[in-house]
């Protein structure tokens, strides 16, 4: 997304008040993968967890990241 749409979708709530925007950033590895999310303010919202390289890891990953 451009700066634009991020903005118009952040001001884009019925209660007038702006979205939280969540990031999550990954550390990519061969085997596992490190993963942790943060918000706009850079406050951790989700500790450094670790995420497997296959069906189950990214199954956690979705699933930890669906919270938000």
């Amino acid at each position: 997304l451009v700066e634009a749409e991020v903005t118009s979708l952040l001001k884009d709530r019925s209660d007038g008040e702006e979205a939280t925007v969540y990031y999550c950033g990954i550390d990519v590895g061969k085997r596992s993968h490190m993963a942790i999310v943060v918000d706009d303010r850079s406050e951790i919202v989700k500790d450094a967890f670790r995420v497997t390289n296959d069906q189950a890891g990214f199954a956690k990953l979705m699933s930890v990241l669906s919270s938000w």
